[in-house]
């Protein structure tokens, strides 16, 4: 199977047999796909009632709550495969008494029937002209697919619902964007395994794996506010007396009359008005945005269009649907950007339900019907398909429509037979006259770029070149075009699914049940769990630190044992737990789990140094790793970090609105690591550097999470080709590796082209030019030992001065004790500097206290375990997964006193005023791992942050930020009083210069 543009590979299947009806078996699902016009009528029109099924969706229908969506209905109650040895009875009284779809479908043609369309014809023109205006106020060519996406998600919304649409920010769009998001992403065919294995929908959410779950529990919620929000806006309006003529007020008002048709009932009418967002406002971005694609390519046919308009509309007027019969080159332009480039190039899939002939061939029941969409482009009814040429609708004698010189597109670009597209005629309402308002009002012209080029006189000059739109492109009009996405055949994979269960079942059981050689020693105490699956059903969703910590108590024990589902792992509660095995033992304490889909498909095992597993290669990129950021190289970069943080309190000055905080602390960390890792300058806006590094990391985010991807609990799956359904990890694999290559080897290639400050790179370099005998000092590993530091410092770095903030606002006090130290030590108008950093304990007592208060990660990195081994009387079996519970060691009561109060005086000996780790342990100990393990750039990290805090805390005072609420007093007088917002987890401060 073709991995994209199948539409093209099947057209060239069906010349290279001759046929225009083209089998194909994939892995027990039978595909039809039909390549001609007259093959889709004589199938899906002529014998409709056989051919009107859909194939089931488990993931967005069942699963999503998108069952209300017309198009994905089942055609009566015996669409799956199952029911097509129904009896013929059965079959009879499915389809003719009752069905929900033909519900739906009725109301639906009642509703946009070609002379009901023209009632909505007023909100048309509205969000038409309103584009208009957009368009002429922000002419920013970046904002075409916004100001479209406003058009048509008006103009539908309007329609649907008759609620009036805000110019800005309307939450009814936002609302069904982020509706229609999630099924774009579950529609694909092959992204969710359970659409293949429809029996998975049972899988509980917390299963390891079943992160589909969860999702949908998510896009659930996110689909029933689309449909039931708006739907309740609009029957406000219409109790109100303020309703606008819509699909919702009119069917509603027929209820209301007394129809006896009971397909008009309240939840049909919100199903039908929910469907049109998800149909209409992607098809008609797409329409818009291939015909000024087509009018770039071709400017005699907008010249001509242009003439026509102006012919016939008044000056200083704009086109109207009484306009249309006078305006045919306006159509033809319509239709032929159905034609051309065609929305949707491989349809929906019908399904037959039950066997059929057809030319002498049988036509399997259950089988799936594909449309090819090479009809549009067929050379015997459309010459020179490829080309944008709407005159081929033209009669040239007439200057009318003629559909005997060239098929009307419509036949297929709205479907065929029972599953025709009911709002066709409103849609290509839309299209009309968002062309006929763009010709009229603009000039499109393909955009121009500034080049240089040498002349032959060998002197470099500047000059303009006209930019060629390709399928990804901007144009000087005012667009973003955006190529049309293909994707797998969704399928039935029945006979597919019982091969899976006999791959995945053995190893499901193995896994569960394996034996291994056991000393007679017990296992360390932990909660009782049940057969097969061990603590797996017991394990907390969220927070589990503390329930890890909990049932330590419970069993009074520093060291937990868990077994999920055959997996060994041993919770380490204590720091002394934690120092005597993974610090003291650190030689066969030192491995990493291995994790399939993070390391070895997405790639981060190449670099990584934290995912690298515990051999030659790891301790040469650590050696690497040390010799950049021991305690004295560390001292070589000071300079960066203190230029970034003076950059950061300029920007603080600049824009201290409270929401760009948290941004401006993402950029002074971004700044402070890639000028240390590469040596490179920071944009102050946009840096492309750093959003490659936030792109990276959260596909690494995406990626670590634990039960999200079934290869990690069975790693032979990485194995399966990406192009099989349920394998879409494989593609999404597939793109976060480049997404990781890239994010290593841009910054790293500039570095060596222009590095001339001091940096992890021009340092390492350097040492590799030396030509010493160290074996570790090469490109590849220097490469990966940057972008470790580069992906891993800012989000570590930014959440530990954001803690700091926190508990800055919650102790004024601590602030105030600060402040007086720095004044005594720093000279007026100067800053806190490194060469300040002995004589301020107090600043370094508060970094301290942040890494322990609010713990960048509660549960530190997983060890494993190479050999079994004893402690405390206890097997801890070899293999075993050993998770470090940080939150609980920096949270212990018998070392720290109030350990959830943020106190830095804990560390100040009261006598002396210095540091004093035996008054409370150093949280170091626990926040930067254990063993060989060790984070190895901790001194640059604790570095940077304590120059922040200290610059911070001289320059800004920090209070709690204020709101007005209105308290009705006593008397029954409501009045506006200013309190104080108490803060939370998430939390706005507000810094007082």
């Amino acid at each position: 199977m073709p991995t994209e543009f199948e539409w093209k590979k099947y057209h060239e299947w069906c010349k290279e047999y001759d046929t225009d009806v083209l089998y194909l078996n994939i892995a027990g699902t039978e595909i039809i796909v039909l390549d001609t016009s007259k093959a889709a009528t004589d199938l899906l029109e002529i014998r409709s009632s056989l051919y009107s099924g859909r194939t089931r969706l488990p993931m967005v229908n069942e699963l999503m709550g998108w069952d209300f969506n017309v198009a994905f209905m089942p055609y009566g109650t015996f669409n799956t495969s199952s029911d097509c040895n129904a009896s013929h009875a059965y079959v009879y009284f499915a389809r003719y008494l009752g069905l929900p779809w033909r519900k739906h479908r009725r109301l639906l043609h009642h509703s946009f029937h070609p002379v009901a369309s023209k009632q909505y014809r007023p909100h048309i023109t509205k969000s038409t002209r309103n584009l208009l205006k957009r368009l002429l106020d922000e002419p920013d060519p970046l904002k075409i697919i916004p100001h479209l996406r406003h058009m048509a998600g008006e103009t539908i919304l309007s329609i649907a619902y008759g609620i009036k649409i805000q110019q800005e920010n309307d939450p009814y769009i936002e609302m069904s964007q982020a509706g229609v998001l999630p099924l774009l992403i579950a529609a694909v065919p092959g992204t969710f395994l359970v659409d293949s294995i429809p029996l998975l929908k049972y899988v509980p959410a917390w299963f390891p794996g079943a992160s589909f779950q969860r999702k949908a529990h998510e896009w659930r919620k996110l689909a029933q506010n689309m449909i039931e929000m708006p739907f309740a806006e609009a029957k406000k309006d219409i109790e109100s007396g303020k309703a606008n003529v819509s699909v919702v007020s009119i069917n509603l008002q027929k209820i209301q009359e007394g129809t006896e048709d009971n397909a008009f009932t309240e939840e049909i009418i919100k199903n039908v008005a929910g469907t049109l967002y998800t149909a209409g406002s992607d098809t008609t971005v797409s329409a818009i945005t291939s015909c000024i694609l087509g009018l770039l390519e071709h400017p005699e046919v907008l010249k001509k269009a242009q003439a026509q308009i102006d012919a016939v509309v008044k000056p200083g007027h704009l086109p109207e649907f009484e306009d249309e019969p006078s305006l045919p080159y306006i159509t033809a332009i319509a239709k032929e950007t159905m034609r051309w480039r065609d929305v949707v190039p491989i349809a929906i899939p019908h399904r037959l339900s039950t066997e059929d002939e057809y030319k002498g061939y049988r036509l399997p029941a259950g089988a799936l019907i594909r449309l090819c969409r090479a009809m549009l482009h067929d050379e015997s009814v459309y010459s020179d398909p490829f080309t944008f040429n709407p005159d081929r609708f033209i009669n040239p004698e007439t200057g009318q429509i003629d559909y005997t010189r060239a098929r009307d597109p419509s036949h297929a670009c709205w479907g065929f037979g029972r599953r025709m597209c009911a709002g066709r005629y409103m849609a290509f309402a839309a299209v009309w006259l968002a062309i006929a308002s763009l010709v009229a009002t603009f000039d499109i012209e393909k955009a121009k770029e500034k080049v240089k080029v040498v002349g032959e006189d060998g002197i470099e000059r500047e000059e303009e070149k006209t930019v060629e739109p390709t399928h990804e492109y901007i144009s000087a009009l005012v667009i973003e075009y955006t190529r049309c996405q293909t994707a797998k055949p969704r399928v039935m994979w029945r006979y597919a699914d019982v091969a899976f269960g006999l791959v995945a079942l053995p190893l499901l059981y193995y896994g569960l049940v394996k034996r291994r050689k056991r000393s007679n020693l017990p296992l360390p105490p932990g909660p009782k769990g049940t057969l097969l699956v061990g603590n797996l059903f017991q394990m907390p969703k969220e927070e589990g630190w503390k329930k890890y910590h909990e049932w330590c108590k419970e069993y009074n024990t520093d060291i937990l044992y868990l077994n999920l589902a055959g997996t060994d792992f041993i919770v380490l509660d204590t720091a002394k737990g934690a120092t005597d095995l993974l610090e003291t033992r650190s030689s066969i304490y030192s491995g990493r789990p291995r994790m399939p889909m993070v390391n070895e498909l997405s790639g981060w095992e190449a670099f990584n140094i934290g995912s690298m597993p515990y051999g030659t290669r790891w301790r040469k990129n650590r050696r690497v790793a040390h010799h950049s950021l021991h305690p004295a190289a560390v001292k070589s970069y000071r300079p960066q970090m203190t230029k970034s943080t003076r950059t950061f309190l300029k920007r603080l000055l600049d824009d201290p609105d409270p929401l760009n905080i948290i941004p401006h602390i993402r950029h002074l960390a971004g700044e402070t690591i890639l000028s240390i890792s590469y040596g490179l300058e920071i944009q102050e806006e946009n840096d492309p550097y750093l959003e490659l590094s936030r792109v990276g990391l959260q596909a690494f985010t995406n990626a670590a999470v634990p039960g999200a991807f079934l290869v990690d609990t069975f790693p032979i799956l990485k194995y399966v080709p990406a192009w099989l359904p349920g394998a879409s990890f494989k593609r999404k694999a597939h793109e976060w590796r480049k997404v990781a290559r890239e994010m290593i080897e841009r910054p790293y290639a500039e570095a060596k082209k222009t590095n001339s400050t001091v940096s992890v790179v021009s340092t390492c370099l350097q040492k590799a030019q030396e030509g010493k005998d160290d074996d570790a000092f090469t490109e590849e590993t220097i490469q990966g030992v940057a972008g470790t530091l580069f992906a891993g410092g800012s989000d570590t770095t930014g959440s530990l001065i954001g803690s700091c903030i926190l508990g800055l606002l919650e102790h004024p006090e601590v602030v105030k004790k600060a402040q007086a130290q720095i004044d005594s030590v720093v000279k007026p108008g100067n800053l806190p500097d490194f060469e300040h950093e002995s004589s301020l304990p107090y600043i370094t007592a508060i970094t301290y206290e942040s890494l322990r208060w609010r713990d960048v990660a509660p549960i530190g990195a997983p060890h494993l375990l190479s050999t079994e081994d004893e402690y405390k009387g206890y097997r801890l079996p070899a293999g075993a997964i050993i998770i470090p519970n940080v939150w609980a060691m920096l949270h212990d009561e018998t070392v720290y006193s109030d350990p959830f109060t943020f106190n830095p005086d804990r560390f100040i000996n009261p006598e002396t005023g210095q540091i004093d780790f035996t008054r409370a342990r150093d949280p170091s100990h626990a926040c930067w791992g254990f063993g060989r393990r060790l984070c190895p750039g901790k001194h640059m990290a604790f570095s940077a942050i304590w120059i922040a805090v200290a610059s911070l805390i001289a320059v800004f005072d920090f209070e709690k930020a204020k709101e007005k609420v209105k308290v009705v007093g006593e008397d029954g007088v409501e009045r506006e009083e200013e309190r104080t917002v108490e803060l939370t987890h998430d939390y706005i401060s507000t810094f007082v210069v």
